[in-house]
């Protein structure tokens, strides 16, 4: 299923399920007066359904909380393509798998993961703007059910016992790490989340680097394609940083990205044919791709998962933004890295709305090598066809 037709799905379909929802749960909530104090029981439901990446920005609050609270059994409610992310980061005890690959299976599989998850002590839904998951956690009628809200989601109240405020123009860590404030739970540092990723993966803690090798991460999820660069960006980002001990290249990305990264690699070697360069797309696992950036001693890329098991690992990373913004995903370790970002007046749009104003034309991308490539507003106007109407007689 699309992920426009899914986000079509959460839209209405939520909207129904919340306003059918809120009065009973608002009035229960008055009747029942449940104990809702944070304490723990046998184990904690965390949601997460879109966005691996952001899964890994949660992973040092995760990794503390695992960390202060061993006996607890952590189950995680996620779809298929966020399932790799979470497996790798060694902190989740059971996975219960919604999957949208058409409307049949998304009902089904949902309501196993409901059955599974009714009447659970805690469940914390770690989506910010989906109203199918506010659905979901409401009909579980769990003890505590821990969300996000913003001034536009207010209708969550009534509906979670405890709510945690996210601001979209700050970073998005600071209040996934607000979770651990509410469980007394701390953050872990960057060394332990590299240990517990490193232990996860099977890759060694003392792992060798290859001097001279640089990972690419050239791809991205559905979520905001527009952050990609085109093969002749790439060839610019080539010249603009090269340095004389760099000499192989691997390309990282799912099976999907092949195609893309051979096209990329054609149009780089031609302009540096003395470089080697290695199309690893589909070739290994998520968790294997993390033993070949663990191995390099650098990382190239674009928003997305593989940058952030880049710094995890320590790298030192260069970034491409256009519709997200570095700030709001890039937590301050103190790493050896160069972030490049033009603002215009349309970025960031990515986590913000449903579609893009430049509908693709990613001007904030273009912007980065071509000083002539965006408009004063950044934005293409959406003309909407006319209709002829028939005058009356």
């Amino acid at each position: 299923m699309r992920l426009q037709t899914q986000r079509t799905i959460d839209n209405y379909v939520g909207r129904i399920g919340i306003a059918a929802l809120r009065p009973a749960a608002m009035l229960l909530g008055v009747v029942l007066r449940r104990d809702h104090s944070l304490s723990l029981d046998k184990e904690v439901v965390w949601i997460k359904m879109l966005g691996g990446g952001s899964l890994l920005l949660a992973m040092p609050m995760l990794v503390g909380f695992k960390r202060s609270h061993p006996d607890v059994k952590m189950v995680l409610i996620t779809t298929p393509s966020v399932k790799p992310f979470a497996e790798m980061m060694g902190v989740f005890d059971e996975y219960r798998t919604v999957s949208p690959r058409n409307a049949g299976t998304l009902v089904s599989s949902s309501l196993r993961a409901l059955l599974k998850t009714l009447r659970a002590d805690c469940i914390v839904d770690l989506e910010v703007h989906s109203r199918l998951t506010t659905v979901f956690t409401t009909l579980t009628m769990a003890r505590n059910r821990v969300s996000f809200w913003l001034e536009d989601i207010f209708w969550r109240r009534g509906l979670a016992s405890h709510l945690v405020f996210f601001n979209g123009s700050s970073g998005s860590y600071h209040f996934y790490d607000r979770i651990s404030a509410l469980f007394g739970t701390e953050i872990a540092r960057r060394e332990d989340v590299r240990a517990t990723l490193f232990a996860a993966c099977d890759v060694a803690s003392t792992v060798q680097r290859v001097q001279g090798q640089v990972c690419v991460g050239f791809a991205c999820s559905d979520l905001g394609q527009e952050r990609m660069l085109d093969a002749k960006q790439w060839v610019q980002a080539f010249q603009s940083n090269l340095r004389p001990e760099h000499k192989i290249f691997q390309f990282l990305g799912g099976p999907g990205d092949r195609a893309r990264a051979d096209e990329i690699i054609a149009e780089v070697q031609r302009a540096f044919p003395d470089l080697t360069f290695r199309n690893r797309c589909g070739e290994r696992t998520l968790a294997q791709s993390v033993g070949v950036i663990a191995e390099s001693t650098e990382f190239w890329g674009i928003d997305s998962g593989l940058l952030h098991l880049a710094r995890i690992a320590g790298l030192r990373c260069i970034s491409f933004w256009g519709p997200t913004d570095p700030a709001t995903r890039l937590r301050d370790w103190g790493l050896e890295e160069s972030t490049h970002y033009r603002k215009i007046a349309c970025s960031p749009c990515v986590h913000t709305t449903e579609m893009p104003p430049c509908r693709g034309d990613n001007r904030c991308i273009q912007g980065l090598f071509d000083e002539g490539a965006s408009a004063p507003l950044g934005w293409t106007p959406i003309e909407y066809p006319r209709r002829r109407v028939r005058a009356s007689a």
